[in-house]
């Protein structure tokens, strides 16, 4: 067997008799020939004066075959290797020195290092340098702001503001300044945010601070901030009004500009309400109104729906807690706020718009207009704003004298216009009428 050179080995003995096996002798041990260190390791880390290493580094260096132990120097000033903090040498074989003092931040050291055995050391390597990474400055904290109140919770995001490079974050949350739980995370990444998202308490007190680290150390801790949770998210509204295809008011179907009701939620102060025109409220264009910070329990839509349609909607409540969960998704029709279309026999000679009767009148009323040609007829009410209210026809009608009767029961007392408006499919000049309507309740 060929042995190593400058190497521990271990033996015993063991006599056989008649094929059976005697007692193991004690153990010994013996070390082969020492040949001389005479290869100097090569530096492996931290090389090429790099600016970012760590404040308590592990200086590397290669295995050499002949090396029982690595002799390392490191020095605060300079290349003369005069002013050592390390001048020690490492357990056998071991091409690893951690340095367990914390070096300084920003401030260059210089290292080298040599092999050893008992027949004598190798050459020195050439001195290298490297600095420590810089310390970083303390953290800005953002949200919440200095004794900030009512702070919506469950979740909350922590947020802070760091300037000067990539750095890791400890941040502390507890209840009171004189102990007690500390909630504390370390980011472990680039991020200069923390996101709770359960667990903390409405109209409670908390205190915070954020701290950074690199490779150069910690930074201080920001000073302690507080601030104060809000008040529990209101539970979600009960819809009232307008539900499903018949207004009790009219028998018919719902107002276009319908008033919507609901019964009021605990704890809140605004209101969200959401109308599509499918039930997937996640689509974008499904969404017909989206209306918040509505501040009581009734609301009329600012915009008139299309007729006989059916609409979908959904509530939920608002306080400086933050928005409450959804209530279920209620339905509705819209009637076409026409209670009948008749027609008279004959053939008028010209256009025309008579004025409604009764007028003023409460709730309905018979709007009358002569089609002489068949014509593309709309005929729309609109309030004194301009605004559509209804519209009450809109298609082609052959030639005759038309009576169509409009039920303004869920509308407010006031002057509206009924317009017409008919295109003879001849090509002939369009005709437009205006008659005003007054209704009194």
């Amino acid at each position: 067997v060929r042995l190593g050179l400058s190497t521990k080995y271990y033996w015993r003995l063991q006599a056989l008799g008649n094929q059976v096996p005697g007692p193991y002798s004690a153990i010994d041990s013996f070390r082969t020939r020492v040949v001389p260190c005479t290869t100097t390791p090569t530096m492996l880390y931290p090389v090429h004066k790099p600016l970012d290493v760590a404040n308590k580094p592990i200086l590397k260096v290669s295995y050499v075959s002949t090396a029982s132990t690595y002799h390392f120097q490191l020095d605060t000033s300079n290349i003369a290797m005069t002013h050592l903090i390390v001048n020690d040498s490492t357990s056998d074989f071991d091409t690893t020195w951690a340095v367990t003092q914390s070096l300084k931040p920003s401030k260059t050291y210089y290292w080298r290092v040599r092999g050893y055995n008992p027949a004598g050391s190798s050459g020195w390597s050439q001195v290298d340098s490297f600095t420590v990474m810089y310390l970083p400055a303390t953290p800005v904290k953002v949200y919440p702001t200095t004794n900030q109140a009512n702070v919506p919770v469950n979740p909350l995001t922590l947020q802070w503001r760091h300037e000067a490079g990539d750095s890791n974050y400890i941040v502390q949350l507890w209840t009171y300044t004189s102990g007690g739980q500390v909630l504390t995370v370390d980011t472990t990444k680039h991020d200069t945010s923390w996101t709770i998202a359960s667990g903390l308490n409405n109209r409670f007190t908390y205190y915070w601070k954020v701290l950074c680290y690199n490779q150069g150390g910690p930074s201080a801790f920001s000073a302690v901030d507080s601030f104060t949770t809000a008040i529990e998210r209101p539970v979600a509204p009960v819809a009232l009004s307008p539900k499903g295809t018949t207004d009790p008011s009219t028998s018919g179907g719902w107002p276009r500009r319908s008033t919507f009701t609901w019964k009021p939620a605990t704890n809140a102060v605004w209101y969200h309400l959401q109308i599509a025109s499918a039930s997937d409220f996640s689509t974008a264009s499904n969404i017909v109104l989206d209306t918040t910070m509505i501040p009581d329990t009734t609301f009329m839509i600012p915009d008139t729906l299309d007729a006989g349609t059916t609409y979908f909607y959904r509530l939920s409540a608002i306080n400086l807690g933050g928005e409450g969960v959804v209530s279920g998704v209620s339905t509705f029709k819209t009637g076409t706020g026409v209670l009948g279309v008749s027609e008279s026999a004959g053939v008028p000679k010209q256009f025309a718009l008579y004025q409604n009767y009764p007028n003023p009148f409460n709730p309905s009323t018979t709007i009358r207009y002569d089609v002489a040609r068949m014509s593309y007829v709309k005929v729309t009410i609109y309030d004194v704003l301009g605004r559509v209210v209804v519209n009450l026809v809109d298609g082609v009608q052959a030639a005759r004298t038309y009576n169509v009767q409009w039920s303004a029961q869920r509308y407010a007392s006031g002057v509206y216009f009924c317009r017409i408006e008919a295109r003879p499919q001849d090509g002939t000049e369009m005709f437009s009428s205006i008659k005003k309507l007054l209704l009194m309740k």
